[in-house]
């Protein structure tokens, strides 16, 4: 009997993983070439949650609130010229950059601390919501990728951002290595 559920479990784990990879496949044959799907999972299973007043609530996972961390990647070029075709997608450095010093201003950002400074609009979507959101956050990680060729890639592990929040970081970092701000 055993064997007989177990099997069928791993039937059912099979199907599922080639309905998954089906799926990706579709996806990706609708896209772009410059923009692809990968690693399509299942989401977890809804939870139930039984209220004081007997109520049921189900709690159905949602990608932006439960997600343990968040990657968000900046790419920026230190040449003389930007590619045309990366004109979209990564930042030119128009001014002479020290990136030893933009590598320490971004090392700062790890840890918890309150972004507040670095929030967009924060105030005017406070007021306008009528509630006040907490600004302290944890950077998990942040790594500055030298690409070659003078484009460089900021990666930054974190479990959700402010609005604008990783931008303005960034922005501020570019200008401590500018030696605009110290």
């Amino acid at each position: 009997e055993e064997e007989k559920e177990a099997g069928d479990g791993a039937a059912k784990a099979d199907r599922e993983d080639r309905f998954d990879r089906s799926l990706q496949r579709s996806l990706n044959s609708m896209l772009r070439r410059d923009c692809r799907v990968w690693n399509v999972g299942r989401a977890p299973a809804p939870t139930t949650e039984i209220l004081e007043d007997g109520t049921v609530k189900v709690h159905r996972w949602h990608v932006i609130y439960q997600a343990k961390k968040k990657l968000y990647s900046y790419r920026f070029t230190t040449n003389p010229y930007l590619d045309p075709i990366e004109r979209h997608t990564r930042h030119h450095v128009h001014e002479d950059i020290d990136i030893e010093s933009l590598g320490s201003a971004l090392r700062r950002f790890e840890g918890t601390h309150d972004f507040r400074a670095f929030a967009g609009a924060i105030e005017s979507n406070e007021r306008r919501s009528g509630k006040v959101k907490g600004t302290v956050r944890t950077v998990h990680r942040v790594d500055l990728v030298n690409e070659g060729g003078g484009n460089y890639r900021v990666d930054f592990l974190l479990r959700g951002a402010l609005y604008k929040m990783v931008r303005n970081m960034m922005g501020t970092a570019l200008e401590v290595g500018k030696g605009r701000i110290g």
